[in-house]
């Protein structure tokens, strides 16, 4: 599978995933979904208007749901931000760059 398939791939998850917690949890009544992919990383941010939740007291791990959202940004040598409160709902920007996985792969040279 090639770098944008697996890309691809990490974003439609992460998605699903950030979409079913809004269902689940936040009581939202707007989410935002932007998705900016560029030559060097491809940037994701999903916004809603829920009721948010104290982002300090998660745990480095969290719930079984952003545990394997990080997981698997982490594999791709990306970064996740979560930012929430009460008042204003809740962020979480995804951010994975799109040639890490060929620049740390091994060179091997002809003898």
């Amino acid at each position: 599978m090639g770098r944008f398939s697996t890309l691809e791939t990490a974003f439609y998850r992460i998605v699903q995933e950030l979409l079913t917690n809004v269902v689940r949890h936040a009581q939202a009544t707007d989410v935002s979904i932007a998705l900016m992919p560029g030559r060097q990383e491809w940037r994701m941010t999903v916004k809603d208007n829920g009721i948010g939740f104290d982002a300090t007291k998660l745990s480095p791990t969290g719930g079984f749901g952003l545990r394997g959202i990080r997981e698997r940004v982490e594999i791709l040598a990306g970064q996740v931000e979560i930012v929430s409160d009460p008042e204003l709902g809740t962020s979480v920007e995804v951010r994975i760059p799109v040639g890490r996985e060929s620049e740390e792969a091994p060179r091997q040279e002809s003898r």
